[in-house]
């Protein structure tokens, strides 16, 4: 199978985005100024929240759900290069049939309370 090429644009705009929806998976309680700095971030991205919400169900939750269940302490962060490379090589199978239904699978069983 080829690989998907992401042009410039859509990669420097979804990098932001991961990474601020990251943030919802950390092991930390969001303050408002945190929430205000990811509103500003997500408006700045000019998606509409259902692409957001769809950049997380399909990017970003398939890579770091695993941390909701982590009893291995405080994760204050991701590994910035790590997230992108992982968001990145899920954006490129978003299409795929077998991956939309993972994702789907996984929504029922993972919800992310702080994000909804």
């Amino acid at each position: 199978m080829k690989s998907m090429i992401i042009p410039n644009n859509i990669l420097e705009s979804r990098k932001k985005v991961w990474i601020a929806l990251a943030e919802f998976y950390l092991d930390n309680a969001l303050t408002s100024v945190d929430y205000q700095r990811l509103e500003t971030t997500f408006k700045s991205s000019k998606l509409d929240l259902k692409e957001i919400k769809d950049i997380d169900l399909y990017e970003v939750r398939p890579s770091l759900y695993p941390n909701l269940f982590s009893p291995a302490g405080i994760w204050s962060q991701f590994d910035e290069q790590w997230l992108i490379n992982k968001c990145e090589s899920n954006f490129k199978k978003k299409n795929r049939l077998t991956h939309i239904l993972r994702c789907r699978i996984l929504s029922i069983f993972i919800k992310n309370p702080k994000f909804k």
